[in-house]
């Protein structure tokens, strides 16, 4: 059998993952699983969210750091992995990889395919969406495009909550999501993603999430 590997955000190599004693925040994996940053520990999210791009998780400070510190997916080897898990991946992955892996996921910390791309917590504040979700879904070779395996909404309140609550929120139920959808990945089939509701949210559209572009609408709208 090949190796398990999968990215962990806030490391520069792929390594091989243990299971952890506690409940974390985002997979890598061991056979078909787990967790592997705390969330409270400030770490394991894409960089650009500090800017909030995909959201956000711990301070703002070590997502700006985060994006440095990200691996490249061809250090996985394609052809090497059976399973790749990204979560909060900042980086494109690769036709190779995708074609090389049997089953290679994506969790996405919103609702698809209402929510692809960029900051999906910013944009459902923005829109004053009641309900925010987090997305378990195969990867393809475009923008959080894949067929869905899992997914969980909840309800957010954007007269009162603010991008960081919100993220906060999106990770412990992607948390969950991933604990319960991933040790039966091989029992599920997945469903294509309805087109005909899909919006995509690019980096070049940062300018238009006004009060929402950044943790709080006071940080967001100061010089």
């Amino acid at each position: 059998m090949r190796d398990h590997h999968a990215f962990c955000p806030s490391c520069r190599f792929v390594r091989p993952v243990h299971l952890p004693a506690a409940g974390g925040l985002f997979v890598r994996l061991t056979r078909y699983v787990d967790v592997v940053r705390d969330a409270q520990s400030g770490g394991g999210s894409d960089s650009r969210l500090g800017a909030a791009d995909r959201g956000g998780g711990g301070s703002a400070e070590a997502l700006h750091g985060a994006e440095a510190a990200s691996g490249g997916w061809p250090d996985l080897e394609p052809g090497r992995c059976d399973l790749v898990v990204s979560v909060l991946y900042d980086q494109i992955i690769g036709k190779e990889l995708i074609d090389a892996t049997d089953t290679i996921v994506n969790c996405h910390p919103g609702r698809l395919p209402q929510y692809r791309g960029a900051r999906p917590v910013n944009w459902a504040l923005h829109n004053g969406e009641p309900l925010h979700g987090a997305t378990l879904h195969v990867i393809e070779t475009g923008i959080d495009t894949g067929p869905i395996l899992g997914e969980v909404t909840f309800s957010i309140w954007p007269d009162t909550d603010e991008v960081r609550d919100v993220w906060q929120r999106t990770m412990r139920h992607a948390a969950l999501l991933l604990s319960d959808t991933l040790p039966r990945l091989d029992q599920i089939t997945p469903y294509p993603q309805d087109e005909a509701l899909a919006v995509t949210h690019y980096l070049r559209d940062n300018h238009q999430l006004g009060s929402r572009s950044n943790w709080t609408r006071a940080t967001s709208t100061s010089p």
